[in-house]
């Protein structure tokens, strides 16, 4: 008895020392430092930067002045009848009817805003500089008018300042008043950028958008309409093939104007204010917008979007929408 009392004893004043067989590990509870759950959305949001208004130093302000009054001067277009309010109205974001360019064909008068955050102009992409871009669509403006006559409108109306911002600041006085007509609209355009609820959404602020908006916000990025469609305009920036998993049934997918291509590529389109924006697609050929969600989604992506996926895409895409801001009026 006095044995067993003894080694009871022994076991209950502490574990066993290291030289004992049946010692059992001393249990301890762990102390992990608490570590926030993963937010999926988090990360997703900070995979699309938000829109940000540029600064614009004093030489670049006076550079967008004069393109603003030249957006809305009849003189550009060579007749004096065309000015490029004409075709791009305020109240749909800078869209218009489908228009017939010279050498162009019938294509959809795009938006205009938030052209900032662009890397890739005009529908098959080959401008990479805004400037270059205006260049081209004031040719197209002006095709088969006086472009003599046209430019000395321009230079009576504009020359003094245009030389001031542009030739003298350059150094390149021998410039054409057409490219820095070109250079002053590229300013003005440059400037025309319209952030909404949708980047108080990206910066963190979960109640900007409704719980649809949001919940479409995800099913955008799970389906991967975010493949093309990224970055702070949501598109504008990447090239590719349409019909790139699924081939567009016809000869001429979306009123193509001009042979179709199974591997031609374009720009990808913003999807800002695709709620007043309508017709969709280059050729605006798509008048509803959830039908272009599912043809994109089945063609682009090679996904039947039940109806469901596709409404909640469809109310976070209408969530891009924004006012246009107040300089896109005349001067």
């Amino acid at each position: 008895m006095v044995l067993v009392a003894a080694s009871a004893a022994s076991c209950s004043r502490g574990p066993a020392s290291q030289a004992d067989p049946v010692s059992v590990p001393m249990v301890l509870p762990l102390r992990v430092p608490g570590r926030p759950a993963f937010d999926v959305r988090h990360q997703r949001r900070q995979g699309i930067a938000s829109l940000s208004v540029p600064a614009l130093d004093v030489r670049t302000e006076a550079r967008a002045a004069v393109g603003q009054r030249m957006f809305f001067d009849a003189s550009l277009g060579g007749d004096g009848r065309i000015a490029c309010v004409r075709c791009h109205h305020a109240e749909t974001a800078g869209a218009g009817p489908a228009q017939t360019l010279a050498d162009v064909g019938h294509l959809d008068v795009p938006p205009l805003l938030n052209l900032h955050a662009y890397e890739r102009f005009g529908t098959d992409g080959a401008a990479k500089e805004l400037a270059v871009y205006m260049g081209a669509h004031l040719a197209q403006l002006s095709a088969g008018a006086d472009l003599a006559a046209r430019d000395l409108a321009i230079d009576t109306t504009h020359g003094g300042r245009l030389r001031l911002l542009f030739a003298t600041a350059d150094g390149e006085a021998a410039v054409p008043v057409s490219t820095m007509a070109s250079r002053a609209l590229a300013a003005y355009v440059d400037s025309l950028v319209a952030p909404g609820r949708v980047d108080a959404f990206l910066a963190g602020k979960d109640d900007a958008l409704t719980d649809k908006e949001s919940h479409g916000f995800d099913v955008f990025f799970e389906r991967g309409c975010v493949s093309c469609h990224d970055g702070p305009a949501f598109g504008g920036r990447k090239m590719a093939t349409l019909g790139l998993v699924r081939p567009w049934p016809g000869d001429a997918p979306l009123g193509e104007h001009i042979p179709w291509s199974p591997k031609r590529s374009r720009r990808v389109s913003s999807l800002r204010s695709v709620a007043v924006t309508a017709p969709y697609f280059h050729e605006g050929a798509i008048d509803s917008l959830p039908t272009a969600v599912s043809l994109m989604a089945e063609h682009q992506l090679g996904v039947t979007l039940t109806p469901e996926d596709r409404d909640a895409i469809v109310s976070f895409l209408l969530a891009l929408n924004a006012p246009s801001p107040a300089s896109f009026r005349a001067p």
